[in-house]
């Protein structure tokens, strides 16, 4: 589950960086990340499962 929060701590667990209170963080697996890392979270999960996709068609 994701859940979005406006500013929850001032900084990222994936890249340490630091937010403001306007930056959006995102609980993934009970860890906060910058709206940056979970696009990049987001974008592996979804080439995952287009590879496993992919695989089950051979």
């Amino acid at each position: 589950m994701i859940t979005v929060t406006p500013h929850p701590r001032d900084w990222c667990a994936e890249c340490g960086q630091s937010w403001g209170r306007d930056d959006i963080a995102v609980t993934v697996a009970g860890v906060m990340i910058c709206d940056k890392c979970a696009a990049r979270v987001a974008d592996v999960a979804r080439t995952e499962r287009e590879r496993r996709r992919s695989e089950r068609r051979e």
